[in-house]
């Protein structure tokens, strides 16, 4: 893996945590104010516990997993960079996969306690059908088979809708969820890079070019790094 891939890993996992640190601390905050009318009532707000309680369970994991890989990328246990990319993507997946559960439990409450005059609006299910495209392309991407021919493309769509979804969630955020969604913009740049531009080693040879001997004194540099990081794997 060439040091362009390394520094985006490391910036792209560090922020992810960041992010999903803020995420909790939202939500461990919430649940306390909250415990009370959880308590009293559990008929109206189960849906909100759970979706909290699945919240809480994943963000712990993304953190855990997101410090895993920076560690490994920085003691060069991790030699491939298209391993980096699919970690990336499965810490995607997470995090869309919980938002859209949680908002299939909310719509399936909404839908069966006769008590409520809930309607579903156009935004809500806007969100939702480009949750579940993000979802399919991000499973796409991270599934190995050699049925998928173009990868790239489809790892381009998952991107377009993330950012898509990230623009939708503005309007009306709270000042506690806004470092939040800023980390999260910033990483899903960071991430969409790793995916797409990072096969070449810009830090080395800042201009691409076929036929420059910079190119080839890289890629000569890069395999004997992934070589040496295999036989330290061994």
């Amino acid at each position: 893996m060439n040091k362009t891939a390394k520094i985006l890993s490391i910036s792209f996992f560090s922020l992810f945590a960041f992010a999903f640190f803020i995420v909790l601390v939202n939500l461990l905050s919430s649940f306390l104010t909250s415990i009370d009318s959880y308590v009293h009532y559990i008929g109206q707000l189960w849906h909100n516990l759970v979706s909290t309680i699945l919240r809480l369970i994943v963000g712990v994991i993304i953190i855990i997993m997101s410090i895993k890989t920076i560690l490994k990328v920085t003691k060069g246990e991790i030699a491939s960079r298209e391993k980096v990319v699919t970690t990336s993507l499965i810490l995607f997946l997470m995090y869309i996969g919980t938002s859209l559960l949680s908002s299939i439990i909310s719509l399936i409450f909404y839908c069966t306690n006769t008590s409520t005059n809930y309607s579903i609006g156009y935004q809500f299910v806007a969100i939702l059908i480009f949750t579940l495209i993000a979802t399919v392309l991000l499973v796409l991407s991270i599934v190995n088979t050699p049925k998928i021919k173009n990868k790239k493309l489809i790892i381009i769509l998952a991107y377009a809708i993330l950012f898509v979804l990230l623009i939708a969630s503005c309007p009306g955020i709270d000042a506690l969820s806004m470092p939040f969604l800023v980390f999260l913009f910033f990483a899903t740049f960071i991430g969409f890079a790793l995916a797409v531009f990072s096969e070449y080693d810009f830090i080395k040879c800042p201009f691409k070019c076929k036929t420059c001997e910079c190119e080839s004194k890289c890629e000569k540099e890069e395999i004997k790094e992934d070589e040496a990081s295999l036989n330290n794997e061994k």
